[in-house]
């Protein structure tokens, strides 16, 4: 039998789809005025407006290439309306809308195909960014980012401006040239200002460390265990635990975005603070609010996201209704615990917090202080063992069998000295809880109660439902 690809399997489809593909080339050439779309595939998904077969011949006459079936390669699939199904599970960066084709054909030219994509990941309530284009000088060879700043920057300075409009710039670095995305910096600088990167990236990322630490230690011994023996000066032997028992330690730093913050603002301790974009103000009606900006369709735009995603009605009505003209809609971040105790939550909005707590204090994001915290929690813990199963930035559970019997320490022991050596490295404080397994010690201790240290089995009051559950799982207290 001749070699022809149907042999092999999916060879059929295969053939069938290069058939119909070089059908098509061989149809496009006597109709063909132009090469507009050179290079350009596209792919017809659904009932469209011009039609399918109207799109089909346009590509013949204009150079393009139409494919019969969606394939890796393929440009850009037009569409008029999809089901939700098909959405989440493909690429909308490239599901445009047939009036794209139309339109190039019209301007005789390639058109930015982004202004006609079907679906995107913007919400309503988060509208998109357009920013100011510059013009970019060219030069030959290597571009010189630093000399298109300052040029940047004369031209600007020469720039008359309304006394009524106060223009805040930053002059020690060139942050408009870089919000274009052409720019080479764009990417950078979005990403170096984006509050859930940050964390995504921190969270994610620490998985990925504490792999390579154990890579890198390789078969190495843990000095810093003898050290806190030696500075312990415990005795030789454990008398309350057996050697065989296994001791897992949650450790979790206190409102972590708030501690770094008050690093840099140690004279808001022990008030109630926030971690927000917003500046915040004395007050709820002292918010500034942009001239430009309609509130009512604001808070609308929030009512109904409360409605359709998180299905609260509750909640939305709370939206219409308890919003004053000047309420600041930045959400809360993180709060401290005073600010706890006067209603604040996570995730709450500025204006409607203060109205809760009028002396509530904002204080913005410290990236690189979030970064450096993270990294020597980390740091510390594994000086003393790498048996980490990372949770998050500030969040980790480690197995403390193998410190707790080498160097014959209680439990607690470890936990009170590991705690107070973060604290004095990072200047933030940290709960940490001990038990048998990673259950145990993240959700029987108190969550709420800052710079905590709890061992399950000190609980000799427990409420009795609980006792029954933990007997029954083989703990003794």
């Amino acid at each position: 039998m001749n070699s022809n690809g149907f042999e092999q399997w999916g060879g059929y489809m295969e053939a069938k789809i290069t058939k119909l593909e070089e059908q098509f080339s061989a149809a496009s050439n006597p109709y063909k005025k132009s090469n507009l779309f050179s290079g350009i595939s596209i792919y017809v998904n659904g009932l469209t407006n011009p039609s399918a077969d109207e799109l089909k011949r346009m590509m013949m006459v204009y150079g393009g290439t139409f494919h019969h079936y969606e394939r890796s390669h393929t440009t850009y699939i037009i569409a008029s309306n999809l089901p939700d199904v098909k959405v989440r599970n493909m690429n909308t960066s490239k599901i445009i809308s047939p009036q794209w084709v139309v339109d190039c054909i019209k301007e005789t030219r390639l058109l930015d195909h982004t202004r006609y994509l079907l679906y995107t990941n913007q919400k309503v309530t988060q509208p998109g960014l357009f920013f100011k284009k510059h013009k970019m000088l060219e030069h030959e060879g290597e571009v010189s980012l630093k000399d298109n700043c300052n040029d940047t920057q004369k031209e600007e300075s020469l720039i008359k401006t309304d006394a009524t409009n106060v223009i805040e710039s930053d002059n020690t670095n060139c942050k408009d040239l870089a919000r274009t995305a052409v720019d080479p910096r764009f990417l950078t600088e979005f990403y170096n200002n984006s509050r859930l990167h940050h964390i995504a990236t921190l969270g994610t990322g620490f998985k990925k460390y504490v792999s390579d630490l154990r890579e890198q230690h390789g078969t190495k011994g843990f000095p810093a265990r003898a050290t806190l023996k030696d500075r312990l000066s415990v005795r030789s032997s454990v008398s309350n635990n057996k050697p065989s028992a296994t001791w897992i330690m949650h450790i979790d730093m206190d409102c972590f975005f708030v501690s770094v913050g008050l690093r840099k603002h140690p004279e808001l301790k022990d008030q109630p603070v926030a971690v927000t974009h917003s500046k915040g103000g004395t007050n709820a009606t002292s918010v500034p609010v942009h001239p430009s900006a309609d509130r009512k369709i604001e808070m609308e735009l929030f009512a109904k996201r409360f409605e359709e995603h998180l299905h609260n009605n509750i909640l939305s009505e709370k939206v219409r209704g308890g919003f004053e003209a000047k309420m600041s809609l930045s959400e809360i971040a993180s709060c401290s615990y005073e600010a706890r105790a006067k209603g604040i939550r996570n995730g709450m909005f500025v204006g409607q917090a203060l109205n809760l707590c009028p002396e509530l204090k904002t204080i913005p994001y410290d990236f690189e202080g979030y970064r450096e915290v993270a990294y020597t929690l980390y740091d510390t813990i594994a000086q003393y063992t790498l048996d980490i199963e990372a949770v998050s930035c500030d969040e980790m559970f480690v197995d403390l069998t193998d410190i707790l019997n080498e160097i014959h320490i209680e439990p607690m022991e470890f936990v009170l000295a590991v705690r107070e050596e973060v604290r004095l490295k990072t200047g933030c404080p940290c709960s940490a809880g001990v038990g048998g397994n990673n259950t145990d010690c993240k959700h029987v201790w108190p969550q709420n109660v800052p710079s905590q240290m709890v061992n399950i089995s000190c609980f000799q009051k427990l409420h009795r439902s609980t006792w029954l559950i933990l007997k029954l799982m083989s703990y003794q207290a």
